[in-house]
């Protein structure tokens, strides 16, 4: 059994479960921050977006990375998130007691939205302003049906697992 058919059969459940049982609840209003600070589901990024103009700030702590994020919805169909990672996994410089330290600057543009096109489609660029450590573009799609709501996406850099473009 290929290792692709094997995740996705592991999956499955997940999808399958309803984010609140609650028949009031509005998803409009509830997305969750992914570790890098951007709108997105753990580290994958989403084409959701906050409210135009939401501020949000947040720390993430997952062994060997600590991040301290802040994002702005500067424009309803843009999403900025300024990030600062350190790495304790490396030194600074060679003989030093300090950890590796990384910046960035996260971008995200909706392309198409839900109640216009039937998906929210999203283009993003992470970490155009640092290192290129953690640099990453995607496109994704996303779409609700009732309370479950499905994802999916195609990434380079980071997201796609090996190399940048240059």
């Amino acid at each position: 059994m290929s290792r692709f058919v094997l995740y996705l059969i592991l999956l499955a459940p997940c999808f399958l479960l309803s984010t609140k049982a609650d028949t009031e609840f509005s998803v409009s209003n509830h997305y969750s921050q992914a570790t890098n600070g951007g709108i997105g589901l753990v580290q994958t990024p989403t084409a959701r977006f906050a409210k135009d103009g939401e501020f949000g700030f947040g720390v993430s702590s997952e062994a060997p990375w600590n991040r301290l994020y802040a994002s702005m919805q500067f424009f309803p169909w843009m999403e900025a998130v300024l990030r600062y990672t350190e790495g304790t996994y490396l030194p600074y410089n060679r003989g030093s007691s300090q950890t590796w330290k990384d910046k960035g600057i996260d971008l995200k543009f909706r392309l198409l939205e839900e109640q216009n096109a039937g998906i929210n489609l999203a283009l993003g660029l992470s970490d155009i302003g640092g290192t290129g450590a953690y640099s990453s573009e995607y496109i994704v799609a996303s779409k609700r049906f009732d309370k479950i709501d499905w994802s999916i996406g195609l990434g380079w850099g980071r997201l796609g697992g090996v190399d940048h473009f240059s």
